[in-house]
């Protein structure tokens, strides 16, 4: 059986660096596989993983810990691959309530770039610029 081709330890690390992942996040692989059935028009069954992981987070002895809005986060992203931008909206609102503060992140954020044009998007992105926010390290995803 021939060798697969791995990608380098350091590339990996890099590059769920910049998703603002680490690469034991749960989301991250989770995020990746949601987009892949939304994508093979399965968005159903990659809704239903995320309602499971997040109904799990909320009932685990960890929950309030790290960042609680990267689970919502991640499924607004699978929600916009499927083209559903009213529920990514939704899902980016309850982001907000536990604690995403990024505006000008949500803009940049090309997993989202189909929800741009969206009025409830913009007031969205509005409200967050009324509050004070920034990332201390550029990371939109994982403040520290």
């Amino acid at each position: 059986m021939p060798k697969r081709k791995r990608w380098p330890g350091k590339l990996t690390r890099r590059w769920f660096a910049w998703r603002g992942w680490t690469t034991r996040a749960p989301w991250g692989a989770l995020q990746q596989l949601g987009e892949a059935l939304a994508y093979t028009d399965r968005y159903p069954e990659a809704a239903k993983l995320f309602q499971d992981a997040i109904a799990k987070e909320a009932s685990s002895a960890t929950a309030g810990q790290g960042n609680p809005f990267q689970l919502w986060y991640a499924f607004a992203c699978v929600a916009a691959a499927a083209n559903r931008p009213d529920e990514a909206v939704q899902y980016l609102q309850e982001a907000v309530h536990r604690g995403y503060k990024y505006a000008d992140a949500l803009m940049a954020d090309n997993d989202l770039k189909n929800l741009r044009g969206n009025q409830r998007f913009q007031e969205l992105v509005a409200q967050l610029r009324q509050t004070p926010q920034g990332s201390p390290d550029g990371n939109p995803r994982a403040p520290r």
